[in-house]
């Protein structure tokens, strides 16, 4: 379901007045505001921890009826104060009070500062096109059809994404059931690049296959075969892995993007993960192949080295997801049928070197899931012929939960900060996010701009209206916008400051246009004096350098003293001289939207 805005189109002549920006109030979620103290100091924002326990006993049951007092929380090996604390249930109360002092001095990474209810928990499905092979989507998408048949989450709180070269929204939040089945249909029937991968990969082992033999050949039983194989095979392992390496890092820049997406909405966010594999160390597979023709040769020591470790890269991606809370759940969608390399192409493989191979590849493929699941306290869900009861497993997990809160000493450091989680009085098991990033103010700014801007929902407490004057043609096709952020000055919170009356604004800007988003000015602060006599809004400049076409355009608006934000959006055109009127293309709604 594609989102869009109203359309303000521009007219055609560059210099002329660009007509007030509609600015389009969506459905709201409440993004944190909280009303002005009536202290005179400038407000501190330090946001809460939030972190989502699931304890169970060692037998693996869910174990209810906790108390606060059966937690212990350490961040950074230090143990810390909990101020929140529930048990999430499907009829969740909160089971302390909040003070008015804490309700006015601290929010949740942009939301209220209660835990969230279960009734705030989403769902996002997210299919890897690239990764997963045709035969791997069949029975998962099978699985997920049953799935949303039972409602045990509801379609309206279930975004599916998708990704092959760009980020797909094919279902949004706030959907119907059927529109849902309907998009689970149409990724069945789409084309998967997965496929393809693997084969490349079945192609790269044969190449090694069909260079030992030459080695063998050329060395004619008078040398070492392996000199000869290792210079050639090396390189083909290289060129391979420097491909899967860079895929990879792409899925894990959408998956970033993912959870920026879902910043902006309160509570529990739940990524459902769909892949035939993550390596850690893409390649290490075929390295192990030639290793095991030719073992304990330091030839392979830098090979491995060369592969490159991509822990890093999943651990940076999971401190992003903790900070936003959202936790992982991931499928290897090839369950239990054999690797990719497994094939009868590969039977000219020798029985130790096939079993090799099939066991390094099968692992490697497990190790990213696990970690990045693990890391965001969820789980990893291997060797599966079918999703069904999993995904039951996680609609249950949605609901019940222990939601525990604390306030950092060091709100908004920018910094990565270990969590470690401990249950006292039994033999249990617990899950929780192990890291979080603590986003910076800008940080959270810009998030929830993002988020905005793909998936549409907007509020705008501070009543900011946008303006724009004269477009100017700039190189390569592109204009200057200047653009005006109109703010009442009764909406914004002027403290004394330095004998004054003092307010101050932070602001970012970003454009989307249908494939991808850029956050074209950094957020940055805007100092506001007390009006004077007669004076109603408080105006800033931006100026905006735009490409020609349809785009929207989002801007974020955050009162520094009393936190609350305006997210206000709203869809530009800008004209292509270059193209007369008569060839310009008519817009047409599409299936699924790019990212």
């Amino acid at each position: 379901m594609q989102y869009a805005l109203p359309p303000v189109l521009l007219k055609s002549a560059v210099n002329s007045t660009l007509l007030t920006l509609l600015v389009a109030t969506l459905l709201a979620i409440p993004v944190g505001a909280q009303a002005p103290t009536e202290t005179f100091v400038d407000r501190v924002d330090v946001p809460l921890v939030n972190v989502e326990v699931w304890v169970s006993s060692s037998g693996g049951k869910p174990v209810a009826g906790l108390s606060e007092n059966n937690f212990l929380v350490l961040e950074d090996g230090k143990q810390v104060d909990i101020a929140y604390f529930s048990e999430v249930t499907a009829a969740s109360t909160f089971s302390r009070q909040v003070s008015r002092e804490q309700e006015n001095n601290a929010q949740t990474f942009g939301e209220l500062s209660r835990p969230a209810p279960a009734a705030t928990t989403h769902l996002v499905l997210f299919f890897d096109d690239a990764g997963t092979e045709a035969a791997s989507r069949t029975q998962l998408v099978q699985d997920l059809r049953s799935f949303v048949s039972d409602g045990q989450v509801p379609a309206e709180r279930i975004l599916l994404l998708s990704f092959g070269e760009t980020l797909q929204v094919e279902s949004s939040f706030g959907s119907t059931k059927e529109q849902l089945q309907n998009a689970l249909d149409a990724i069945a029937k789409g084309a998967t690049r997965g496929t393809l991968e693997a084969g490349s990969k079945r192609l790269a082992l044969r190449s090694l296959q069909q260079q030992w033999d030459e080695a063998q050949q050329l060395a004619g039983g008078r040398g070492d075969p392996c000199d000869l194989f290792l210079r050639r095979g090396r390189a083909a392992v290289e060129a391979w892995a420097k491909t899967r390496k860079q895929h990879l890092l792409r899925t894990l820049d959408a998956l970033e993007s993912t959870a920026t997406l879902v910043s902006g909405i309160p509570g529990l966010k739940t990524v459902v993960y769909a892949s035939d594999g993550m390596e850690t160390s893409p390649g290490a597979d075929l390295a192990g192949y030639m290793d095991s023709v030719c073992p304990a040769r330091p030839d392979l020591l830098n090979l491995r080295d060369f592969l490159g470790e991509l822990t890093d890269p999943i651990q940076s991606l999971s401190r992003h997801a903790n900070a936003n809370r959202v936790t992982f759940y991931t499928f290897q969608a090839t369950g239990l049928r054999p690797s990719p390399v497994g094939s009868a192409e590969s039977n000219s493989l020798d029985v130790r070197s096939f079993g090799r191979i099939q066991t390094e590849g099968r692992e490697n493929a497990r190790e990213g899931l696990v970690l990045l699941a693990d890391e965001t306290g969820g789980r990893a869900f291997l060797n599966r012929s079918d999703f069904g009861e999993q995904l039951e497993e996680i609609a249950e997990e949605m609901r019940s939960y222990y939601s525990i809160a604390f306030t950092p000493s060091h709100g908004g450091d920018g910094g990565d900060h270990r969590i470690e989680v401990r249950v006292l009085g039994g033999d249990m098991r617990v899950r929780y996010r192990g890291s979080y990033h603590d986003k910076t103010a800008a940080e959270r700014l810009g998030e929830q701009l993002q988020s905005v801007l793909f998936l549409g929902d907007a509020e705008n407490p501070l009543q900011v209206r946008l303006g724009a004057g004269d477009l100017s043609p700039l190189d390569k096709g592109r204009f200057n916008l200047p653009l005006f952020v109109i703010v009442p000055t009764n909406q914004v919170t002027f403290l004394p400051i330095d004998g004054s009356q003092s307010g101050r604004l932070l602001a970012q800007v970003g454009l989307r246009d249908s494939r991808n988003l850029s956050v074209i000015a950094p957020s940055r602060p805007y100092p506001v004096t007390a009006p004077a006599d007669g004076e109603t809004t408080f105006t800033f400049r931006i100026d905006l350098e735009v490409a020609p076409g349809p785009q929207i355009l989002g801007v974020a608006v955050r009162d520094e003293h009393s936190l609350e934000t305006s997210l206000v959006t709203t869809t530009i055109n800008v004209p292509d001289p270059s193209v007369p009127e008569s060839k310009k293309p008519s817009r047409r709604k599409k299936r699924g939207s790019g990212l």
